[in-house]
């Protein structure tokens, strides 16, 4: 009998129980990628580009500015290539419920350290000399319904806007998209010149500074060559790898990345135990089917090879089924949510994470019914009543 012949005839006699099986390992790997692609997002995406800038902070915080003069005492420290800046403006759109994320920037720093920014050259162009233009995500345009050339007035909680204005006045200079490499992000910038000269308090002060060191620097020594270097003045710093700085942000909300670490070792060890207690049960009802095999000449290690592919059928199934449906999901969520969520859908490595994981279910789930076909002898399993 071939062996894959013998496989649809055990799939086919067990079904109910198999699909339960994939069942239950279709929503262990749709938690997985969705929790999966979060997590990449908060770690800032690949590590070769969220390692290679410094954020450069107050040392008290976020909500203390630092001065703009330490832009240019920066570019001449040793090893360093490049310095920008962003500050947050507190700005939102009719609502304050509608708050996304928009920074104002020196635009040309900006794109050029920020790799993982997509934009077209036309778009880039056109935001580079229009002082009030705005360039945000993608996903940000579609959310709001803005159109490149769009008016769009946005308030400030923090900021009033120049000339007792109602609003800060913006035009849409276009749309970018922030791949995978740098946390799929979905956020706006503007001219700093533009908003530092209508705003009428802390003027001349950043946000964050983003310094981006030479290839023959270590990234973690200028780190700490800043921080002494300001560390007596009226504003000491902080500095941190862009993927570090995030990390300490979102700690303030409890360790969420850990959080998804342990939610999902939970939901894999459940699926474990779940898939192997499943297929053992299915093995000893096979018991009948086992001892004809074995008479038909099978070795114990062919019957412990059947047991090991049924598992990994249920365990494909599950895991391609539960990381398409997380796909869709993260695509709806982040296209509703564009203002919380980045546009992360599957990065490779959590794909790659994906199949190392299944292979890891699969082998671990068969070794105790692969065990019990492996071990069965001729006689035992021949009068051994078939259960159900």
């Amino acid at each position: 009998m071939k062996v894959l012949s013998l496989l649809k005839e055990l799939l086919q006699a067990y079904r109910l129980r198999l699909c339960l099986l994939a069942l239950a390992t279709t929503l262990a790997f749709l938690t997985y990628g969705v929790l999966g692609a979060f997590r990449y997002s908060l770690n800032s995406g690949d590590a070769e580009v969220s390692e290679s800038r410094l954020i450069v902070t107050h040392r008290m915080g976020l909500m203390q500015t630092l001065p703009l003069s330490y832009v240019e005492q920066l570019a001449g420290f040793p090893g360093v290539e490049q310095v920008g800046h962003a500050t947050w403006q507190g700005l939102f759109y009719q609502d304050q419920k509608n708050m996304p994320m928009i920074l104002a920037v020196t635009p040309r720093q900006w794109f050029e350290q920020h790799p993982d920014m997509v934009v077209d050259d036309v778009t880039r162009d056109r935001f580079l000399i229009q002082r009030d233009g705005l360039l945000v995500s993608e996903g940000l345009a579609k959310k709001y319904g803005w159109q490149v050339g769009d008016n769009i007035p946005l308030k400030s909680f923090i900021f009033m806007p120049p000339g007792n204005e109602p609003a800060w006045k913006y035009r849409l200079s276009g749309t970018f998209h922030s791949d995978e490499s740098g946390g799929g992000r979905n956020y706006a910038i503007t001219h700093y010149e533009y908003f530092n000269q209508g705003r009428s308090v802390w003027k001349d002060t950043v946000g964050t500074l983003v310094v981006s060191p030479d290839a023959s620097t270590d990234i973690m020594e200028l780190a700490q060559r800043i921080d002494a270097h300001f560390a007596q003045s009226n504003h000491p710093t902080s500095s941190n790898t862009d993927k570090e700085f995030h990390a300490e942000f979102f700690a303030q909300f409890g360790n969420v990345v850990q959080l998804i670490s342990i939610v999902t070792a939970i939901v894999f060890v459940a699926l474990l135990l779940i898939v192997t207690s499943g297929m053992t049960l299915t093995v000893r009802q096979m018991s009948r089917q086992l001892g004809i095999l074995r008479v038909m000449g099978y070795s114990g290690t062919q019957l412990y090879a059947l047991v090991l592919s049924l598992m990994l059928v249920i365990v494909a199934t599950g895991a391609l089924l539960g990381i398409s449906a997380a796909g869709l999901f993260n695509l709806l969520v982040t296209d509703a949510l564009p203002q919380f969520l980045p546009s992360v859908f599957l990065p490779a490595s959590v794909i790659g994470e994906v199949v190392l994981i299944a292979l890891g279910i699969a082998v671990g789930g068969s070794v105790l019914p692969g065990w019990i076909a492996l071990t069965s002898s001729i006689g035992r399993v021949l009068t051994v009543e078939q259960a159900g």
